[in-house]
């Protein structure tokens, strides 16, 4: 049985956002977003509040929650514009994001 904290690990490693150019991008894309969206709920609602009870809240953990905001808001924006032009810069705005 894996540990929690190791599952996090290996979805970090694997959550490295590839370069979005073109078809490839686009084909990439929908994988990515599949893994963010697993990924997310279980920092967010498991990990976090396990933190903040055992260690408070601290500025690294409020930072962190403000960022997976962040990506949650830039992943729906280039799901979205999958088939409009700015799909490709809503990706690299994605990207500039530490989600890994």
């Amino acid at each position: 049985m894996m540990k929690a904290t190791d599952l996090l690990k290996r979805q970090h490693k694997e959550a490295r956002f590839v370069q979005t150019d073109g078809d490839r991008g686009r084909e990439l894309f929908p994988e990515l977003a599949t893994n963010l969206v697993a990924h997310d709920p279980i920092e967010r609602k498991i990990f976090y509040p396990a933190c903040e009870q055992q260690m408070g809240m601290s500025a690294d953990l409020g930072d962190a929650l403000v960022e997976h905001g962040v990506v949650e808001f830039s992943l729906y924006q280039a799901d979205q514009a999958q088939q409009e032009g700015d799909f490709e810069f809503k990706c690299k705005a994605l990207a500039c994001l530490n989600i890994t």
